[in-house]
């Protein structure tokens, strides 16, 4: 049995209104929902790998891996802590950029204090200046503060 002309125009108009309101349903709940999880995910994996590499003794990895990470979110605290870590087990001069970072999203004495003495170990006297400049004021009483800006 043949289906007749108006069911197989029914058929064409139920498919079409259905496709009109799933494919920006499937939209929005793919860009509000599966991406922004997606992200997330990314980026814990990576961090989680770059602690991994961390552990492992390998700072080269752990470097780039959390270079990856911060290239997905800047604006968290964690990974730039991750970053200066690896850098600093590594042993190369990047960690004051790592560093810096740190103090700027920290606000905290000991991360200031910290640049200041990475600045001074790789004898870049530009950034340890640069953060003497603008510590937190508590520092001022501070008797290792003087003495690390003594060295400047």
């Amino acid at each position: 049995m043949k289906p007749s002309a108006k069911s197989r125009l029914r058929r064409w108009l139920v498919i079409g209104v259905f496709l009109l309101v799933a494919l920006p349903g499937g939209y929005v709940v793919a860009r509000h929902y599966a991406l922004p999880a997606y992200k997330d995910w990314r980026e814990a994996r990576l961090a989680r790998m770059a602690r991994q590499f961390m552990a492992a003794g390998d700072y080269d990895n752990a470097l780039l891996t959390a270079r990856q990470v911060l290239r997905k979110n800047q604006r968290n605290l964690e990974h730039w802590r991750l970053a200066a870590a690896a850098a600093k087990g590594k042993g190369t001069s990047e960690v004051i950029y790592y560093q810096k970072n740190v103090a700027q999203l920290d606000h905290s004495l000991a991360s200031q204090m910290e640049l200041i003495r990475v600045a001074l170990q790789f004898s870049d006297y530009r950034d340890a200046i640069d953060a003497i400049e603008w510590i937190n004021p508590e520092a001022k009483g501070n008797p290792e503060f003087h003495a690390l800006a003594a060295k400047t």
